[in-house]
């Protein structure tokens, strides 16, 4: 198989867009683009994002004890692209931040997000997967920024909060020992 086979049919499996932010041992904030990040335990509750090696904030990532992950909205487009292009040296010039725990920059206008304490890292072919134990979390109910098939989409509906039912579904879905 060719891995641009393997990237093909993965661009097929819809992402929402995040901004990873965190701050650099030498108090400078740093934040990438990333897709690959999802939740991975309830309890405790923890999360991961891959990230690529060899980049600078791969190594500032591998350093610091917190990260944030900034949920983009459906507005956000330029912010993912910003976040996104190596060519863009200060990245968070002109976006609006708040300063969270740890001294985390957080972007406005995001949908939600988690700040995490890095627990832990597991070397991965061309990536690190990052660890994080939730600490915080903020949302709102804004409809959020996707990455589909090497673009970014929206939704087609605005979202809404889930029905009771479905919501027991989720935490039966996601809480199930398969």
């Amino acid at each position: 198989m060719q891995s641009g086979d393997f990237r093909r049919v993965m661009s097929r499996f819809a992402a929402g867009v995040t901004v990873v932010t965190m701050t650099s041992a030498e108090e400078v904030p740093v934040g990438f683009t990333a897709t690959a990040f999802c939740s991975l335990s309830l309890d405790p509750p923890l999360a991961l994002v891959c990230v690529i090696k060899g980049r600078y904030a791969h190594r500032v990532l591998a350093e610091v004890p917190a990260f944030a992950v900034n949920i983009l909205a459906a507005d956000q487009q330029h912010v993912a692209y910003r976040f996104a292009d190596p060519r863009v040296k200060d990245r968070f010039s002109g976006v609006p931040v708040r300063i969270g725990p740890y001294g985390l920059p957080l972007l406005a206008g995001s949908i939600g997000g988690v700040i995490l304490e890095r627990v832990d890292a597991h070397d991965a072919g061309d990536h690190t997967i990052f660890i994080g134990r939730a600490r915080a979390v903020w949302d709102n109910n804004r409809p959020p920024l996707l990455h589909f098939s090497g673009r970014f989409n929206r939704l087609v509906e605005p979202p809404t909060r889930p029905s009771e039912e479905e919501q027991a579904m989720s935490d039966f879905l996601v809480g199930s020992p398969w």
